[in-house]
């Protein structure tokens, strides 16, 4: 039977399937900023046990191109990241970290999104 922990993972994982289906911006070419932002806020208001962090490639900074973010987020002893604006090297993912892309597992934790 699954650990609660990994019921809440999926849980989590399925409502952000449904909010990419009512917005199409959060899988936009380039938009992975207002991805990142928009998924983090409606988890953590949904799910309020959950904690988020955006991930960053190479480093956070201001310019446009040249940047990407991610966003995982962990309860307990679970690990869900997800990707959901596909760049070159940064396929569109959800799920365990451990079983990410190797350029997903590797980004940065950004104390914010520039």
């Amino acid at each position: 039977m699954p650990s609660q922990d990994r019921l809440t993972s999926e849980i989590v994982a399925q409502y952000v399937r449904r909010l990419v289906l009512n917005d199409e911006l959060l899988e936009s070419a380039n938009s992975c900023r207002y991805s990142v932002r928009t998924i983090a806020q409606r988890v953590q208001l949904n799910f309020p046990q959950v904690q988020a962090q955006f991930l960053v490639h190479p480093e956070a900074r201001a310019e446009e191109y040249g940047v990407h973010y991610a966003v995982q987020f962990y309860c307990n002893q679970w690990i869900l990241l997800i990707n959901m604006v596909s760049a070159p090297g940064f396929p569109t993912y959800i799920g365990d970290k451990d079983m990410a892309h190797p350029l997903l597992q590797n980004m940065k934790v950004a104390d914010k999104v520039i």
